[in-house]
């Protein structure tokens, strides 16, 4: 697993874009949405929310998507947080939002677009600091003959940034939870041996 058990898992808030400019409108929005959640993706736009002392307001209804984001009600209007699955399955337009996504993807950083009432609005960045652990746990285990691979639910740019930075052998992306399983024994398949994962538990 990568958040939270080769990163820190605890990710911040690096980017607000906002396609009307209000970018604290944005986060608040967005943030408020997120206060039911766990994710950790959840905590950071909370948390950059409080530290701007932007307004947050629970949502009237909310449901989490897996592996896409989730989707509420603010106010009286429709919100939708997540990646591009989650965009497609509620037919919203991300031309604009998509470019932005690429910039930041190929920084390392995962974002998230924000959509209100089938719109979308704006983009979210964050970023999440690889432990400083990871890179000798990995060395140990390939001294050990062991194969690493990392199987996250973020995209591609970002689990390769990731992945080159503390040298895994293989890398799974956009895997969402209920895939994690398949891919484990896709592994084993390709290993012709066992397999053991490591994760935080939140999936």
């Amino acid at each position: 697993d990568k958040t939270g058990t080769l990163t820190e898992g605890r990710p911040v808030v690096t980017d607000v874009v906002a396609f009307d400019k209000d970018t604290d409108r944005l986060l608040s929005v967005a943030a408020s949405a997120q206060l039911a959640s766990e994710h950790p993706l959840a905590h950071a736009m909370v948390n950059a929310a409080r530290a701007r002392n932007l307004p947050l307001a629970a949502p009237k209804e909310f449901e989490a998507v897996p592996g896409q984001g989730l989707v509420a009600v603010i106010g009286g209007h429709a919100l939708a947080i997540g990646n591009e699955a989650l965009m497609d399955q509620l037919k919203i337009d991300r031309f604009t939002a998509d470019s932005l996504r690429r910039n930041f993807e190929a920084d390392g950083k995962t974002s998230v677009i924000v959509a209100l009432d089938g719109r979308a609005v704006g983009v979210i960045a964050m970023a999440d600091e690889i432990r400083p652990t990871a890179r000798g746990a990995l060395e140990a285990l390939k001294a050990q003959g062991i194969r690493t691979a990392m199987v996250t639910g973020d995209t591609e740019a970002v689990a390769r940034s990731v992945a080159s930075r503390i040298g895994l052998d293989d890398v799974r992306a956009s895997v969402r939870p209920e895939g994690k399983a398949e891919a484990i024994a896709s592994l084993r398949q390709s290993a012709g041996g066992a397999v053991a994962m490591v994760g935080d538990g939140l999936n």
